[in-house]
């Protein structure tokens, strides 16, 4: 990718300028800015010196909607996989192994490190998917910004099967549970994966924890102010997120201080994934009021 957009200020970057830029004054979060059959791909994207071959800067993005525009060079890991699955091989997906491993460069064609990876430093630790899984075909490796991508447009296959450490493997449409107007008490204890839309959001004054309120239910999300600093959501306006999509890994615990509701805790940035609605200006207006969380 020789493009990308800052979504905050809508400029366009080529990875040229970014380059000669001073990283002081480079936007830290980039997007990509081609597009899909189903509108704007936006996927999460990365600054690399040097392009495989090795002869100029580029941009890059695992998670790159399908048919994307600018995709075309952006999936050169082995191991990325694609963002959700296609008619042409949705029949025959069998796991989907959540990748929660946050997104590297890969290393050269003589398997050498890049510039931009310093030696000195430790490698970063990994998160396992569970012994056994495939790097074929039947195996999908989706990060969880594309998984949330999938499961508001046509959704995974019924059948396939969820593999991620901690969690149960269970086919997704056991994995995955919509927000709205589930059955909370019936999912008390249970370690799934939590999808809808936001409602509101509310920041604790004393610790700066989020409380994550979805449309229709009566499951929240709490995230930890840790968990924050530790995200991409870092900085960003609560209010900006209203409508947006949410999906949270974890499970319902029941509201000490409001009977009837529960909430999913959130203490590690790779279980939640936010977005901002994809509709310009759906969350405009809304206003989030400083609350200690009530969930």
């Amino acid at each position: 990718m020789q493009s990308a957009v800052d979504p905050a200020t809508g400029r366009t970057w080529s990875a040229e300028l970014y380059a000669r830029t001073a990283p002081a004054h480079r936007p830290v979060t980039l997007e990509c800015d081609g597009a899909g059959a189903d509108g704007p791909c936006r996927a999460v994207t990365f600054f690399r010196r040097a392009s495989v071959d090795g002869r100029r800067p580029c941009f890059f993005s695992r998670d790159h909607v399908t048919d994307c525009t600018s995709g075309s060079i952006a999936t050169d890991d082995a191991d990325a996989g694609p963002a959700r699955p296609t008619a042409a091989i949705a029949s025959r997906v069998r796991w989907v192994a959540i990748n929660l491993d946050p997104p590297a460069p890969s290393r050269g064609p003589d398997g050498r490190r890049r510039t931009t990876e310093d030696p000195s430093q430790p490698s970063a630790p990994r998160h396992d998917v569970t012994a056994g899984t495939s790097t074929s075909e039947a195996t999908l490796r989706p990060r969880l910004r594309a998984v949330l991508a999938t499961l508001q447009g046509d959704g995974y296959p019924p059948g396939a099967v969820v593999r991620l450490d901690g969690f149960p493997q269970l086919p997704v449409e056991r994995f995955f549970v919509r927000l709205e107007h589930v059955d909370a008490a019936a999912m008390s204890g249970l370690s799934r994966g939590y999808y809808g839309h936001v409602r509101s959001v509310r920041v604790d004054p004393d610790d700066g924890s989020w409380l994550v309120r979805a449309h229709d239910s009566d499951i929240s999300v709490v995230v930890s102010a840790r968990a924050l600093s530790g995200s991409r959501l870092s900085g960003t306006d609560p209010a900006t997120l209203v409508d947006g999509p949410l999906l949270a890994l974890g499970h319902p615990r029941p509201s000490q201080r409001s009977p009837g509701r529960f909430y999913v805790k959130v203490a590690d940035p790779t279980l939640l994934e936010i977005q901002a609605p994809a509709r310009p200006g759906a969350g405009a207006g809304a206003t989030t009021a400083p609350a200690s969380p009530r969930v």
